[in-house]
């Protein structure tokens, strides 16, 4: 595999991984029972979480970048 190739395998394995994290969030929590607290944190995760993503999929869709 070249060195394009592997980059692009790296991208959608770190996309991979986010959108893991996030869909077990959400499958694991009652969402209904977190407490303010805990929404805003949650909140905060995902607002790191947004730039990377997009960051990914900028690089996905222009690999030559």
């Amino acid at each position: 595999m070249g060195a394009k190739e592997e980059k692009l395998k790296d991208l959608l394995d770190r996309r991979q991984r986010l959108v893991e994290f996030v869909t077990a969030f959400v499958q694991t929590h009652d969402i209904e029972q977190l407490s303010a607290e805990e929404i805003d944190l949650w909140i905060e995760r995902l607002r790191q979480i947004r730039p990377e993503m997009r960051a990914i999929d900028d690089q996905l869709r222009n690999p030559g970048r």
